[in-house]
C-alpha cells in the first residue's frame, strides 16, 4: 500500500475520532443532546474531509477482501451528517452513526495489523 493512501486513511481515522468524540461529549451534557460541539465551519470541514477520505478508502479497497469497513464508514458518515444538519442539536442517531464510522475504520486498521503479524 502506498504511504499516501495510508496517510489518507489515518486522516479518516482522525476525523472519525474527532467527530465521534465530540458527539459523545455533547450527548453526555445535561439534557441528552447538546448543541454541536464544534463551530459550524470546523464541523462541516471535518465532516466533508471524513467523507472524501472515506470515499477514497472505499475506492482503493473495493475489490479487496476487506472492502466492507470503508463502505460502512461512508454510509455511517452520510447518515450522521444528514441527521446532524437537520437540527441545531445532535441526536442519538448521529452520535451512534459517528461511533459506527469510527469502529469501522478502527477495525480496518486492526485487521491490517493483524494480517501483517499473522504472516510472520
Amino acid at each position: 500500500m502506498p504511504r499516501s493512501l495510508l496517510w489518507s486513511h489515518l486522516v479518516l481515522l482522525g476525523c472519525a475520532s474527532l467527530l465521534a468524540g465530540s458527539a459523545v461529549a455533547a450527548a453526555l451534557t445535561p439534557g441528552g443532546s447538546g448543541p454541536r460541539p464544534l463551530p459550524d465551519g470546523v464541523f462541516l470541514a471535518v465532516s466533508l474531509l471524513a467523507l472524501v477520505t472515506g470515499l477514497l478508502m472505499a475506492g482503493t479497497e473495493w475489490l479487496s477482501g476487506l472492502g466492507w469497513p470503508p463502505r460502512v464508514a461512508v454510509v455511517a458518515g452520510l447518515v450522521a451528517m444528514a441527521v446532524a444538519y437537520q437540527s441545531d442539536s445532535l441526536g442519538a442517531v448521529a452520535v451512534a452513526a459517528w461511533c459506527v464510522q469510527w469502529c469501522a475504520v478502527a477495525y480496518w486498521f486492526y485487521r491490517l495489523a493483524f494480517d501483517a503479524r499473522a504472516d510472520r
